[in-house]
């Protein structure tokens, strides 16, 4: 995220490309704190089970929105707070369909939300330092 920022200030416009890498680490760095499953972190809404409270956002989904049936209520650090702040006002309008409410920018299904980071392939050759 540190890295989309600093992309960010550099350019008077900022890329696609930065606003994914802002999204993505914004979405790992929730993961780290409050551990989803795919369909549930894909799931989400913001003003539905990402919601303001205060100065901070907080986690609050239905039972109905999770396969335990158990409702999760989670409060989000300040500073996990605020980069969702900036994510909203700065990058995730470049995102196509920054309309949706999703976090995405457009509702994400199960399987758009890889376990799996993508990796460059090793194909055999020297690696370089």
């Amino acid at each position: 995220m540190d890295r989309a920022i600093t992309k960010a200030n550099a350019t008077e416009n900022i890329s696609l490309a930065c606003a994914l890498g802002y999204r993505d680490g914004l979405m790992i760095a929730l993961l780290a704190l409050i551990p989803l499953r795919r369909r549930t972190l894909a799931a989400l809404r913001i003003g539905r089970q990402l919601v303001r409270s205060g100065d901070h956002w907080a986690l609050d989904i239905p039972a109905r929105d999770i396969k335990t049936k158990r409702p999760l209520e989670y409060p989000i650090s300040a500073e996990l707070s605020g980069r969702i702040d900036v994510y909203l006002n700065q990058f995730r309008c470049r995102i196509p369909g920054a309309e949706a409410t999703a976090i995405s920018g457009r509702p994400k299904t199960a399987d758009q939300c890889s376990t799996k980071p993508s990796m460059p392939k090793f194909d055999g050759g020297p690696v370089k330092p």
